[in-house]
């Protein structure tokens, strides 16, 4: 652990600034000259810090604050818990300063956790709701862009390429959008909330066996009457994935038990170069793998 980082000890690590400084973008930059001190831990003085740490922590897992202290106490403190699952046998006053100087290394391990695969299948049986899409829609837009042009496919009358910009769209969102413009096979496009309860979504389950909404960007029908529903999601450039969800795994297994339970056709979309790839099999990162087949070979 001290190789992949984490800090060990019962005192805290701490920075100063020093130098001398005009303006607050001085003291942001790079430049600024911080030294390093230490601070003895006191489990009295530094109790609210801890309780702030864990907190932060549990907004990421999705656990109430009681039960993420346990979790760590279990993992890190002597004489705490299962000794069955203790990763560390600290003192109190050495459990205080490893969350406090750990916390944002703890936070992106908790992350990663949560988004191993799990079995799905405990999930599909939640209550179910019917799903129309709504007469009306509010969509974010740009309002000086010099060239709008409507498109036609969406199911939205005034729909137009001023809600579809880099600032609002991903990549792979707008790529989407406008391939289902220019695609004669595409009867209507409708793009997904992605909160509250008019919106389509789907529950999954994460590895705190925490329960979940997924709402998939896009649904689309086609000319031959058949239901497409679309995840876009981040593609590769120069080699490396641009993906950032770690729940992906989940989403799509769950999304995929979903499809063949309802009879719609899915896929998670993603671009590559300015081309667009679905895999609707099993999941991968790597889109060199032959689960991502080119859209336009699909609809």
């Amino acid at each position: 652990m001290e190789t992949n980082g984490f800090i060990f000890g019962t005192k805290l690590s701490r920075r100063y600034l020093t130098g001398k400084y005009t303006t607050l973008m001085e003291v942001s930059e790079e430049v600024s000259n911080y030294n390093a001190m230490s601070i003895e831990v006191n489990t009295h003085t530094h109790g609210i810090e801890l309780q702030h740490n864990v907190d932060t922590i549990k907004k990421h897992v999705g656990l109430a604050y009681n039960k993420t202290s346990q979790i760590l106490k279990t993992l890190f403190l002597k004489g705490f818990g299962n000794n069955r699952y203790r990763l560390l046998n600290l003192t109190l006053k050495e459990y205080y300063a490893f969350i406090i100087n750990n916390s944002d290394l703890l936070k992106k391990d908790f992350i990663e956790f949560s988004g191993q695969r799990q079995d799905q299948l405990m999930f599909l049986e939640n209550k179910t709701e019917e799903f129309k899409i709504p007469l009306e829609e509010h969509y974010r837009y740009v309002p000086f862009e010099r060239y709008v042009k409507e498109l036609e496919s969406n199911v939205y009358k005034g729909y137009n390429t001023s809600m579809i910009t880099d600032d609002i769209r991903s990549t792979s969102e707008r790529l989407f959008e406008k391939y289902c413009e220019k695609n004669e096979n595409v009867k209507y496009v409708y793009k997904n909330g992605d909160s509250g309860q008019q919106y389509l979504s789907i529950v999954y389950g994460t590895s705190f066996e925490k329960q979940r909404l997924f709402y998939p960007d896009y649904i689309v029908q086609l000319q031959d009457g058949i239901i497409w529903i679309i995840e876009t999601k981040g593609g590769e450039k120069q080699g490396q994935s641009k993906n950032i969800d770690v729940q992906v795994e989940n989403k799509f297994e769950v999304f995929k038990q979903f499809a063949k339970k309802h009879n719609y056709q899915f896929g998670f979309v993603r671009d590559k170069n300015d081309e667009l790839y679905l895999n609707n099999t099993v999941y991968v990162d790597d889109m060199n793998d032959d689960n991502w087949i080119l859209l336009e070979e699909v609809f």
